[in-house]
Order: C-alpha cells, then sequence, then structure tokens
C-alpha cells in the first residue's frame, strides 16, 4: 500500500499518476482530516509519500521507524539550514527501509543534473531556475513554502559548510535565450548535494515570475493560465531540464508543471525503489537509476542539450 499524505495540487497529480500507471500499488490518499488515523492504517512494509507540507517530514520519518515503512518525501523543512532527513539515514539502513527525500523536480530531477554537471568536472554547481506563468500572477507551487522561503536568509554551500550570504539579485541569461534578473535563494539542494558530493560550491537562484510572491491570492492559483514553463540549468553545463504547459497539454496533460515534474519524478522513482537500501538524496542513488531518470525526462523532451 502506498499512502500520499497532502491532497493539493502535488498529491492529486502524485494520486492520479500512480492509480493511473502503478496499478500492482494500492493507493490512497490522506488528506488533513484522516491524518491522525494513519497510525493504525499502516502496515509493514507499506510507503509513505509525503506530498504535503515539509513539516511534518520528521513525524513521518518517525512514524516510518516505528512502523516498518518505506518513505518518500518533496523536499526539506531547512528550518535549521540542513537537511532534516539527513538525521534519519542511519536508522533507515539499521532497520532495512528504503527512503528517498527531496525527491521531485526542483528538488529531484534538478540534484540529478547537478550531479550529472558534477562528474563532468563541474565543481562549483550553481543552480539556475525560470519560473514564468501568464496572463495572471499565480504560483506554481506552495504559496506557504514560497512565501517562507522568500523571506528567509538564502543560504549556500561554500568549502565545506554551509553558509548565507546576500539577497542581491543579479542578471542571468539563461539556455533558452532569455535574461531575467534571479535572486539568491534558501533551497533545498544546497544543504543535500553539498554535503552527499562535497563540491567546492552550491547555490540556487530564482528569476521569472518571482513578483506574483507579492500579489498572490489563493483563489486565483492555477486558474486562466495560458503560459506557464519552468527551467532549471548548472551554469557552464550543456544540458538543462525545461517544463513547457503548452507540451503538456498537446500529451493531454493540464496538471501544474511543477506539481506534474514532481509527480513525474516520484512516479519513475518507484520503478527502482527496491533497489535502494536507506534513506538518501537523489544524487545518491545508484547510478543506473539516475540514469533511467533522466533517460525518462529527456523522453519526453525535458532534457535538453
Amino acid at each position: 500500500m502506498i499512502y500520499i499524505v497532502g491532497k493539493g495540487i502535488v498529491g492529486n497529480a502524485l494520486t492520479n499518476l500512480l492509480r493511473k500507471h502503478h496499478d500492482n500499488y494500492d493507493i490512497y490518499a490522506i488528506g488533513k482530516e484522516e491524518f491522525d488515523n494513519l497510525p493504525t492504517r499502516l502496515r509493514k512494509g507499506d510507503i509513505i509519500i509525503n506530498a504535503a507540507t515539509t513539516e511534518i517530514n520528521e513525524v513521518l520519518l518517525k512514524l516510518c521507524l516505528s512502523k516498518k515503512c518505506h518513505y518518500i518525501d518533496i523536499g526539506s523543512d531547512l528550518s535549521d539550514g540542513t537537511c532534516e532527513q539527513w538525521r534519519y539515514c542511519a536508522l533507515f539502513k539499521e532497520n532495512r527501509l528504503r527512503g528517498v527525500f527531496n525527491a521531485g523536480l526542483a528538488p529531484g530531477f534538478t540534484n540529478l543534473l547537478a550531479k550529472k554537471a558534477f562528474d563532468e568536472g563541474i565543481k562549483d554547481i550553481k543552480l539556475r531556475y525560470l519560473e514564468k506563468v501568464g496572463p495572471k500572477p499565480v504560483f506554481l507551487w506552495s504559496p506557504y513554502i514560497a512565501a517562507a522561503d522568500k523571506e528567509s536568509q538564502p543560504i549556500r554551500w561554500r568549502n565545506g559548510r554551509i553558509e548565507v550570504y546576500d539577497k542581491k539579485p543579479f542578471s542571468f541569461s539563461f539556455p533558452s535565450g532569455e535574461r531575467c534578473l534571479v535572486y539568491p535563494f534558501l533551497h533545498d539542494e544546497v544543504a543535500s548535494i553539498g554535503p552527499s558530493l562535497q563540491p567546492r560550491l552550491v547555490e540556487v537562484a530564482i528569476g521569472g515570475a518571482l513578483e506574483c510572491k507579492e500579489v498572490f491570492k489563493e483563489e486565483m492559483w492555477g486558474k486562466d493560465i495560458k503560459e506557464m514553463k519552468f527551467l532549471a540549468c548548472v551554469e557552464n553545463f550543456d544540458e538543462y531540464l525545461m517544463i513547457d504547459y503548452e507540451e503538456l497539454i498537446k500529451r493531454g496533460i493540464k496538471e501544474n508543471v511543477i506539481a506534474f515534474g514532481t509527480a513525474f519524478f516520484v512516479a519513475t522513482l518507484l520503478e527502482y525503489f527496491d533497489t535502494i537500501s536507506s534513506l538518501i538524496p537523489p544524487e545518491l542513488l545508484p547510478e543506473d537509476v539516475q540514469m533511467k531518470l533522466l533517460e525518462s525526462a529527456k523522453r519526453i523532451g525535458w532534457i535538453i542539450k
């Protein structure tokens, strides 16, 4: 049994995708009203996927350990500037439990893009993201997490440690030809890729529709969308990731690009989930699994070289 915690846009996209393509699993979505009953439902070997707030990651990690269940989440809480999931990796290994944290689009596919760049000799991992949406300003992802991130001090990994640094924006040219201001951001990849790969530098900056974070109204979320795009690249690396709403529509997919990208990563990961022997971030997945995940994105035109 797979329990998907969260019935927001990511949870719904994931529930729909798994029910369509993973009929070997029983899928059950858990909302707020059912959350307190989750411990009584669980059986040894079940999988919990946190598609809700990152604030409950540790609650679910402890629950998995007590009930001998496996685990996936799509982001870190970063309340102390680190990925809280690292504290549970040894316990998962001791209990022979499987888990992947930060398993989505960004973080997730972006971790794999960074790992490939690192393996090809790029030691300064400068991740740059472009979010475009219109004509009305709406969020491509959780407004609550976005608002918290926007008010937080950005962090980067440099010379073996996490440090805070200046929020000052700068101009960046994306490989798609678009140029705009990007803003240093608090983001999950820094706190997983830094400790796991030990590059010289990891940092994240985001540009595009950031102004919507000032005028967001929840009732506007996902309405009247005519353009929606997410692009991620690593400076000085010749491959990048781009998901365009128009292309999804052509495939009959009407999901938010980030929600669907996240759901697609998790759904594909589940095909290889039994190859994992502990709790790890995407960049520490077996090399062949990383390759298969990236190939799955290439097949639908998301990885561009």
